[in-house]
């Protein structure tokens, strides 16, 4: 679903969302543990999390709020090189076709921003462009224990 249809050089690109229930399959597998941020994600469930995403929105990002992204190459474009090939590929292939799947980017209200997905993505687009677009929601402050609802989640 297209979500917007944005002029960036001279080349029209329609922004898609997130595939999310892919996304959460990544979130999923990942080493508890090791990152707190995915821990977090992970402590929501499937669905909850799934529907905490879904109420974000698109936004632009710029070299200086990609300097202020926690795991994402997006402020050294030149970092593109160095990650993984396959990923990179697809993500050209995408920004040749005129369509991208947007990355996903957690927003907490102190400002502290994390790319949950996406990288290879935002990397390229910044690096082709000069800017990039994500898909950004908001953390809650105090994320809810297994089983508790979100206010505002389905």
């Amino acid at each position: 679903m297209a979500v917007a249809i944005v002029n960036m050089n001279g080349t029209n690109i329609r922004f898609e969302k997130p595939n999310f229930a892919y996304e959460w399959s990544e979130i999923y597998k990942a080493t508890p543990g090791k990152r707190t941020e995915i821990d977090d994600m992970r402590s929501l469930g499937f669905a909850s999390w799934i529907g905490l995403a879904k109420l974000g929105k698109i936004i632009k990002v710029t070299t200086a709020l990609a300097k202020k992204i926690e795991n994402t190459h997006a402020a050294v474009p030149n970092g593109f090189e160095k990650l993984d090939k396959p990923k990179q590929e697809r993500s050209l292939n995408q920004i040749l076709s005129g369509k991208v799947e947007l990355s996903i980017l957690a927003n907490w209200s102190d400002g502290y921003k994390y790319l949950v997905a996406g990288n290879t993505r935002l990397t390229a687009q910044m690096k082709i462009f000069g800017e990039g677009y994500v898909w950004q929601y908001n953390v809650p402050d105090e994320l809810p224990r297994p089983g508790m609802k979100l206010r505002g989640v389905r």
